[in-house]
């Protein structure tokens, strides 16, 4: 059975007209399918553990229609025990997962390779817990988690107004730029504390760090172009002790994975990070927004199998 979790309202309603294009070009499928939408943030979260719990063992691929942050709940919603294959059909307005894992950003032409076409390649998704979560179930995250500007950014991004029409006039990086330029000269760089695989690293004046399962972030900036899908490592950069007007420049080289060149920022490889502060740091994680003095990032050991061509 083909389960679709679909987030009607990402990319200015684009997932529900990928959605209904499909159907409609194979009618066949209908008998064999079942379709959720989501309503709200955090909803598909509690979707996915229903349909997992409703269709256990029934499931040929759960199909997820939407954003990099629908794809985010919909992992979220999964156990370590849940062997599912998932396929994802960029809709939304960023889809780095896709953009990562070299699927088509044409959601029309990646939803009928899922069925047609597909392979089975294995991804290993990040784990990452905040605070005082320590004995709590980890969280995942498939894309990337960022402490700092970056964190700020996406928090100006998810809140502006201006969002929608830019995705709709296929503009989306500029909201992004707004999003730099607005927050550029009130940004205040942290200093932080990092235990990458044990070796201890103190940095001042940190306006970034960013933990990356592969090279995209932000809505396809090249952020950590020597990133590869794997079950070993995760790249980290860090970016300190950089003028506030070369921010700018590192954010235009960035789109080209060219800003590594720059003498302040570094890259790393570790398996096992945690990122330590002694005020409140703002993070994001595949997209989603919030504030930490403390997070633990380790790679998942068990590799879920992702429907690509």
């Amino acid at each position: 059975m083909y389960i679709f979790i679909i987030n009607p309202v990402a990319g200015n309603k684009l997932g529900e007209m990928i959605y209904k294009r499909f159907m409609n070009a194979h009618p066949e499928l209908q008998s064999n399918s079942s379709v959720y939408y989501t309503t709200k943030s955090d909803e598909a979260i509690l979707l996915t553990k229903q349909i997992v719990s409703e269709h256990r063992g029934k499931i040929k691929v759960l199909i997820i229609i939407g954003g990099d942050g629908t794809f985010y709940e919909v992992i979220n919603g999964l156990t370590s025990e849940d062997e599912i294959l998932l396929a994802f059909v960029p809709a939304g307005s960023g889809n780095d997962f896709a953009r990562g894992n070299q699927m088509s950003l044409n959601g029309f032409k990646q939803i009928e390779t899922i069925v047609q076409e597909h392979q089975l390649h294995p991804y290993w998704f990040g784990e990452y817990r905040v605070d005082k979560e320590e004995n709590q179930t980890p969280k995942r995250f498939a894309t990337s988690m960022g402490f700092g500007f970056d964190a700020e950014v996406a928090s100006f991004v998810n809140q502006s107004k201006w969002k929608s029409r830019l995705n709709a006039w296929k503009l989306t990086p500029l909201i992004y730029v707004l999003g730099l330029i607005t927050n550029l000269f009130i940004y205040s760089p942290k200093d932080l504390k990092l235990n990458l695989d044990g070796q201890i690293l103190s940095k001042e004046d940190v306006w970034m760090i960013t933990v990356s399962n592969h090279p995209y972030f932000g809505g396809g900036m090249k952020i950590a172009p020597e990133a590869k899908v794997n079950g070993e490592y995760f790249t980290v950069t860090i970016v300190n002790k950089i003028a506030r007007l070369k921010v700018f420049i590192l954010f235009i080289t960035v789109f080209f994975g060219l800003h590594t060149r720059l003498k302040e920022v570094e890259t790393y490889q570790a398996r096992v990070i945690s990122v330590e502060s002694d005020e409140a740091i703002p993070f994001q994680v595949d997209g989603f927004t919030s504030s930490t003095y403390y997070s633990h990032i380790k790679k998942g050991i068990k590799a879920t199998y992702i429907v690509k061509k």
